[in-house]
């Protein structure tokens, strides 16, 4: 898989990665990554990236909604469908669905900030 050639580009996805699902959902969790990269590297800055902030926001409000949408609409019940019960993975989808209502909680606190 090939990530782009600028490491910090949040709107850059894997080569090839819709003709594999699980590519994808890698390539979407390094552009998470990305994001939380640029959203440190903002609360450090003294200088205001317009574009990068935008490009965050759209993430934020747009494919960050999306990918959970796609997480939990479509990737897990089939995980629960092909795993056996002593996987317990159970468990591990419970922490997940949480960890993203927690994170859209955040995404949403972050969006509405008045600067």
């Amino acid at each position: 898989m090939t990530i782009a050639a600028n490491p910090y580009d949040i709107n850059a996805s894997a080569k090839n990665a819709f003709k594999d699902p699980f590519a994808w959902f890698f390539a979407e969790h390094y552009r998470h990554r990305l994001v939380c990269h640029r959203l440190l590297e903002y609360a450090d800055s003294d200088i205001l990236d317009i574009e990068g902030t935008k490009d965050v926001l759209t993430f934020l409000q747009t494919d960050f909604p999306l990918h959970i949408l796609d997480e939990e609409a479509d990737l897990f019940p089939m995980l629960l469908r092909r795993c056996t019960p002593e996987d317990n993975l159970e468990r591990t989808i419970d922490l997940l669905t949480c960890d993203h209502h927690a994170e859209s909680e955040t995404v949403k606190a972050l969006t509405n900030l008045k600067c």
